[in-house]
């Protein structure tokens, strides 16, 4: 298993459900696996929904309830005792739990540093913090200086500032860049 995937979507298109899907049609195809996967999402909120859908589905499957769902992961390319499999994996993820990975995306940084802080020469007891007001003014200096040269972006942002002088708003825009780009760091 050595598939790397990413998913790229916006709010509510989703996303969610997808992840779901594309982890259950690994899992059911060998049980075991799900100590292998690492789903990662922004927030804690988001995390914990991911991990209660997946048992959800799981469990759904097991006892064969839901079978619009089975039969999309059929049309998937899931084959197999899809029933039995479901049984195993929900068995191997409770007994298990500790590798059943669905993380926030500061979680998983965390996890790789805690797994390299002797070689970092880091304290037993280090606390990591991110800076997040430094880390948005870089993103927002780097999306600006791409204006020019990244036609999809330049036309964005044009668009943007013009909406902004329409709704009688400031035509300066690193503001509200700022303010949707904290919007991340978030856990709503």
């Amino acid at each position: 298993m050595s598939k790397f995937i990413i998913y790229k979507a916006s709010a509510g298109s989703g996303k969610t459900y997808t992840l779901v899907k594309e982890y259950l049609k690994i899992v059911l195809k060998n049980p075991e696996d799900f100590r292998h996967i690492i789903a990662i999402t922004f927030t804690n909120k988001a995390a914990d929904e991911m991990k209660e859908r997946i048992m959800q589905r799981l469990t759904e499957l097991s006892k064969d309830e839901n079978q619009s769902f089975k039969e999309e992961l059929i049309c998937e390319g899931v084959t197999g005792d899809i029933k039995s499999n479901s049984l195993i994996a929900l068995k191997n993820i409770l007994h298990k739990y500790f590798y059943f990975s669905v993380l926030t995306i500061d979680s998983f940084f965390q996890r790789v540093i805690r797994s390299f802080a002797k070689e970092l020469n880091l304290h037993i007891g280090y606390t990591l913090e991110l800076n997040n007001d430094e880390v948005m003014e870089k993103i927002i200096s780097e999306l600006l200086n791409e204006f020019g040269r990244d036609e999809f972006l330049t036309v964005f942002l044009e668009d943007f500032v013009y909406q902004n002088i329409d709704e009688s708003k400031d035509w300066k825009i690193d503001k509200q860049i700022r303010k949707i780009g904290m919007e991340i760091f978030n856990e709503r």
